[in-house]
């Protein structure tokens, strides 16, 4: 009896030592890692942004498309894998948006003020491959006085 519940904490011991180094293995992926917070700060030139994290296909997918507004202040980050040209389309959206397109921590295009155009479905793409995607509220980029070039910070 003894030697059987002996075998079995071994096992144990050996299973949590095998999921914790996985785990310690995937965390050094940034779309891991963020994975585990879907809300963050995002820091650009000194001005925060509450974002919303959209990991999954699913979540791109979806994005704000179905919701009535957006606080000011407040965004979705699409986060990709790679870097690619990813267009954006306003299907299902209520109201406009401001999109920057992000390559590493840089934001590298802006598009003000897209229409929502009452379920057209508007598509935009950026010019050059990007790896992040921000979304906010319409006219946000120049309230908070945001241009190409700045450098973002996720927090």
């Amino acid at each position: 009896m003894f030697r059987l519940v002996k075998k079995r904490s071994l096992l144990g011991l050996i299973l949590a030592v095998f999921f914790l180094l996985g785990g310690l293995v995937l965390s050094n992926s940034p779309v891991v890692r963020e994975a585990f917070v879907k809300e963050k700060t995002l820091s650009v030139e000194g001005k925060k942004i509450k974002v919303e994290l959209a990991l999954t296909p699913q979540e791109r997918a979806q994005g704000l498309s179905g919701r009535s507004a957006l606080c000011a202040g407040c965004g979705m980050l699409f986060v990709f894998e790679k870097k690619g040209i990813y267009p954006f389309w306003m299907k299902d959206m209520r109201f406009d948006l401001d999109i920057l397109w992000i390559d590493g921590a840089k934001i590298v295009q802006i598009d003000r003020r897209v229409p929502f155009a009452g379920g057209a479905e508007i598509v935009r793409s950026p010019k050059i491959a990007v790896d992040r995607v921000l979304e906010i509220r319409s006219g946000e980029s120049d309230r908070l006085g945001l241009k190409e070039g700045d450098e973002i910070k996720l927090e």
